[in-house]
């Protein structure tokens, strides 16, 4: 039986990595235009890097709490970098964390260490950004939040002041107004972020599909969540940012009072000059749209927590299928999902030299 079990997990694995590599070659990032217009005129100059304060606070308040509730704060420096070819570059610099009580939060390298390129295209961010294969998804997120902001607003909103925009939070249907003075243009947008596409999985153990319906529900109804969010433009660039997110708990509120999380984001222009874009190596496409994060990709190796996964699936038979194999062997599924190519190569080399998976052991 135990020779069984090897051959199986060298089979099992083998068989994963030849589709990963098929995935690897059918996922490339995209580059160049997409014919993507727009209602306004952006003028970022190509050579030029454009230099930003990023700053979020989040503060979570419930009923009866004494004191300000508590708080997360981020700072960041923002660097976009435009090429040709509608392809721009996004480094983070100087990042900060400071959590409740004032708590600093250090090794912070993760943050800074990998720019992401992304298609941007008379305003429009791509749906897809280019990544290192080693950046982790909470890295991600924050630039996915920047370029949220960053980004203003597709041609087919004119006539309606409606329109559906991909960005971190998801699909969206928005309403936009907009206001001019002199050489500034000013956008605001709202929406009901429960209404937003793509936010949602479903997720069982050997399958993960994302929720999209047309329906006016598309999250689960236990937050009420809006966003208003007011861009500024000069001359053609944009100048400042800043967004408003609420969430509301909704089975512990009464109307407006209950749990409920505030989340404000800006993004505002300090200089532009002409320099280079910093290196990329990303060949990694990812979407837009945020990504819950997973322990698996944090940078570092995962082999060691896919081998004890398969040592617990394989002690759960040793001469007969156990109460606790299947639970094991989906234990052992979830944590391959969240691993890469080379720790898959490495396990892989582990098991069929033996590794403890020999017969008797």
């Amino acid at each position: 039986m135990a020779k069984q079990v090897k051959s199986t997990l060298v089979i099992f694995l083998t068989s994963l990595l030849v589709l990963l590599a098929s995935a690897s070659a059918s996922q490339k990032c995209r580059t160049g235009c997409q014919g993507r217009p727009s209602v306004f005129q952006v003028n970022y100059g190509t050579g030029h890097t454009y230099v930003y304060n990023f700053e979020g606070n989040t503060l979570a308040t419930l009923p009866g709490q004494r004191g300000d509730g508590t708080k997360l704060q981020l700072k960041a420096t923002a660097e976009v970098s435009i090429l040709d070819n509608c392809q721009g570059v996004l480094k983070l610099k100087d990042v900060q964390v400071t959590g409740p009580d004032s708590q600093k939060y250090s090794h912070l390298d993760d943050l800074e260490a990998h720019p992401v390129s992304f298609g941007f295209e008379n305003g429009i961010v791509d749906r897809e950004l280019c990544t290192e294969e080693k950046d982790s998804e909470a890295s991600v997120n924050i630039k996915r939040a920047v370029l949220s902001l960053l980004q203003v607003t597709p041609a087919e909103t004119t006539k309606s002041r409606k329109s559906k925009v991909l960005d971190v939070f998801g699909l969206c249907p928005t309403d936009f107004s907009v206001s001019e003075r002199g050489d500034t243009t000013t956008i605001t947008k709202t929406r009901n972020l429960n209404e937003c596409q793509l936010r949602e999985h479903l997720r069982q153990d050997f399958a993960s599909v994302t929720y999209s319906v047309d329906s006016g529900l598309q999250t689960a109804p236990l937050l009420e969540s809006t966003q208003e969010l007011q861009q500024k433009l000069k001359d053609g660039v944009l100048n400042s940012a800043e967004s408003h997110e609420t969430y509301l708990y909704r089975p512990f509120s009464n109307q407006e009072a209950g749990a409920k999380t505030t989340v404000d984001s800006k993004l505002t222009l300090v200089v532009s000059k002409r320099q280079a874009a910093p290196a990329t190596s990303g060949s990694t496409p990812r979407s837009l749209v945020f990504e819950p994060p997973h322990f698996g990709n944090t940078g570092s190796s995962n082999a060691a927590a896919i081998v004890e996964a398969l040592h617990k699936a394989h002690h759960a038979m040793p001469d007969h299928v156990g109460e606790t194999a299947a639970r094991e062997f989906a234990n052992v599924v979830t944590i391959l999902r969240q691993s890469n190519k080379d720790d898959l190569l490495s396990v892989y080399s582990q098991v069929k030299a033996g590794a403890g998976f020999k017969a008797g052991t």
